[in-house]
């Protein structure tokens, strides 16, 4: 290639279009990981906001490396006039302010999904990086700016001044550069480690863990930017700093796409389930059990499915209880009748205990050998289904013999409580003020459960400014009662719904009448001087 070959080449519309098309490609992604969360009701949370905010400064970025590259960005230093010069230097600090900060933000967004995930003493490991990410990001993005004395020299560099040694800088941000891409992959691998703790089948688990950590390949692009790092203090950086542009972008958009993947999940399994599947999805679930094996069935009429309390939706259970079958089942011994919109149900003596989970039980008529899963209306219990699993919350009201069951759910016949009077000294303490104190309580305990201190109301610390506000929060439970609540409120600090107590409680929880109890979780317990675990 000829000199004047070489004097005319330009990088600028091939790093255009390539910028602009990784901005595309990992926007489609964001916009299915949006939509997955808000189709499936779930509101969005802060790696979310994070990640969109990621998106739009990079868009920002990319805006204003067109623009640069307009002036003459993509072409050798020695074909550009001292105006395009000045234009493309303020410009590309622009451009790597914003895309420092999308890389950041799209980081921080990830490893707030692993908070999600873990428990102390991870949190802190994690907590760690966002930390550490964010300062050295932030480090890097201020130096194009404070680089020079006098500072205007940094984007004008033709004007008098004196400026700090590029290797100095280029040497920072090749450091900032390298420990980004280690916590990519430090993130990338604690899926490994959550994932495989979880209870599920070896080939869900793996499926997850290896959606989780994609992040490695925001780690590779990390690595590959650095490498061209060195260009910063080339002499001609209009043209050589092409590729550390487009794989700082390309850094960003993998980071987002990586962590917008998981989520698309649920798109993936509804575009590989089966016509048949899809069928049993839209009118739910009718299955025949043989053992503890389940089969499904077809179903003649529409179920509409609501999401349950446990996040859960129906179908998901349903299919899980296909291909794993409950934890265990046993009979009841009991009659046992339910009402909806003040009909009977059902009323039957042959009645089952099933746990489709460890620690929940539903009834079921055992009778016939059809079982349906649902949740629904009326029309639904009047098909042709003499042995039907009730989710929580389907029916209005429970009954065994002539005793209406409290709560959305029967009790389980192998959990107790237990109530024990103590003179041990309990102290609840919030941000370092004694809230109560008392040498008068009852410890509850409930099988499978942390202990619960229920305290005289007059123990609270009144000359601490500490003030309980009704509210009008009402929960049941079938084994304590209805019980009511109260917002605590300290030296100006409020907790919503802190504090419970049970007017009517059950019989075998008399003990514990009228006495408040506050959530471990949300407040210091302790117990003799001894703090509790939250």
């Amino acid at each position: 290639m000829s000199s004047q070959d070489d004097g005319a080449a330009n990088l600028g519309p091939q790093m255009v279009v390539t910028n602009w098309a990784l901005d595309l490609v990992c926007g489609v992604f964001l916009g299915l990981r949006v939509y997955c969360k808000l189709s499936r009701r779930r509101k969005l949370w802060w790696d979310d906001h994070f990640l969109i905010a990621s998106w739009i400064t990079l868009i920002i970025s990319t805006a204003a490396t067109t623009v640069s590259a307009s002036h003459g960005f993509g072409r050798h230093r020695v074909t550009l006039s001292k105006e395009a010069i000045t234009a493309t230097t303020l410009l590309q600090n622009i451009s790597s302010t914003f895309s420092i900060t999308a890389s950041a933000w799209s980081k921080t967004s990830f490893a707030l999904t692993m908070l999600r995930l873990v428990e102390p003493p991870t949190t802190y490991l994690i907590w760690f990086a966002i930390i550490t990410i964010n300062a050295t990001k932030a480090a890097s993005g201020t130096v194009a700016w404070i680089s020079c004395t006098p500072l205007h020299k940094a984007w004008l560099p033709y004007s008098e001044g004196t400026c700090w040694d590029k290797r100095s800088v280029a040497y920072y941000n090749l450091f900032s550069g390298v420990y980004s891409g280690v916590m990519d992959l430090l993130l990338a691998l604690l899926p490994w480690r959550i994932i495989m703790g979880m209870r599920m089948r070896w080939r869900e688990r793996a499926g997850i863990a290896v959606a989780l950590s994609l992040g490695v390949f925001a780690a590779v692009t990390a690595f590959i930017k650095c490498s061209r790092i060195p260009t910063m203090f080339g002499g001609d950086f209009t043209y050589e700093g092409v590729s550390l542009v487009t794989w700082g972008a390309a850094e960003t958009a993998t980071t987002i796409m990586a962590a917008s993947i998981p989520m698309l999940r649920v798109l993936v399994c509804e575009a590989t389930r089966s016509e048949e599947e899809r069928w049993r999805k839209r009118v739910g679930f009718v299955v025949e059990m043989e053992g503890n094996k389940i089969i499904p069935l077809p179903v003649d009429d529409e179920v509409e499915l609501r999401e349950l309390g446990d996040g859960k939706r129906l179908p998901e259970l349903a299919a899980k209880l296909v291909a794993d079958g409950p934890v265990k089942h046993e009979r009841a011994n009991r009659r046992v009748r339910a009402q909806f919109g003040g009909q009977w149900v059902f009323d039957t003596l042959d009645a089952v205990f099933v746990w489709e989970h460890p620690y929940c039980t539903v009834y079921t008529e055992g009778r016939d050998p059809n079982v349906g899963f649902w949740e629904g209306s009326k029309e639904v219990a009047d098909r042709r289904i003499k042995f039907v699993s009730f989710t929580r919350g389907a029916l209005d009201e429970w009954f065994v013999e002539d005793e209406k069951i409290l709560g959305t759910h029967p009790k389980d016949p192998y959990k107790r409580i237990d109530c024990y009077s103590s003179e041990r000294e309990v102290r609840i303490e919030i941000d370092g003020v004694v809230v109560a104190r008392s040498r008068n309580n009852v410890f509850l305990h409930e099988t499978g459960l942390r202990a619960r201190y229920y305290l005289p109301p007059t123990s609270i610390s009144t000359e601490n400014g500490v003030l309980l506000v009704s509210s009008d929060t009402s929960t049941l439970c079938p084994y304590k009662g209805q019980a009511s609540y109260y917002h605590l409120e300290v030296k100006g600090k409020r907790l919503e719904d802190a504090i419970w107590y049970y007017k009517y409680p059950t019989n075998e929880s008399l003990q514990i009448q009228n006495r408040i109890c506050f959530y471990n979780e949300r407040v210091d317990v302790f117990v003799d001087g001894r703090k509790e675990e939250k």
